[in-house]
């Protein structure tokens, strides 16, 4: 061949182009090798986050799956024989006035107040009260109390687990607080 040839000479210049652009073998980046303290660095990083993002999740579990008590119930808390059923006991009864305001606030007792068109306000815990006569409002507030009252225009009641029997007429009923009971009797 010729050396003057020009394919030849064509051919040697894309030769050395493309082992110019290649670049030595050395420059060419061969990574960490396997185990280098990089490489295990990453990994617990990696196990870290895992660790810490699963946490809360295995601590919850822990909480509503093993906790000891979770099926146990628990009994209501017991109210004295006191406010076992009202009964009308005229003899040491308390009267209140047309217009007038009482407010009794005993607890685990039994009374009966006489009502003449006023407000009455029993309060306290666990007691058991007989309303003779027609109240204008009749208020019940605390809790486990048991009221039967003859008449009433308003009844309103308050706290927990009240227990209010009209016997006669058509009040205006408000319940507010929780388990609270009013009904015709």
């Amino acid at each position: 061949m010729d050396s003057d040839d020009p394919e030849k000479r064509i051919r040697e210049l894309e030769r050395r182009l493309a082992d110019a652009s290649a670049g030595p073998p050395e420059s060419v980046p061969a990574g960490d090798e396997p185990g280098s303290q990089y490489d295990l660095l990453r990994r617990r990083r990696f196990g870290t986050i895992w660790l810490i993002a699963l946490a809360p999740f295995a601590l919850l579990f822990a909480i509503l799956v093993l906790h000891p008590y979770r099926a146990e119930r628990h009994p209501a808390p017991a109210t004295s024989s006191a406010a076992a059923e009202p009964t009308a006991d005229l003899s040491g009864a308390l009267t209140v006035v047309p217009g007038g305001n009482l407010t009794e606030e005993p607890s685990h007792a039994r009374f009966t107040v006489v009502c003449d068109r006023a407000e009455l306000t029993i309060a306290g815990n666990a007691n058991a009260a007989y309303v003779a006569g027609h109240c204008s409002q009749l208020i019940v507030r605390g809790s486990h109390n048991k009221v039967v009252a003859d008449n009433a225009d308003a009844i309103d009641t308050d706290g927990s687990g009240n227990r209010v029997v009209y016997r006669a007429g058509t009040p205006r009923i408000s319940i507010r607080g929780t388990d609270n009971v009013v009904t015709p009797g």
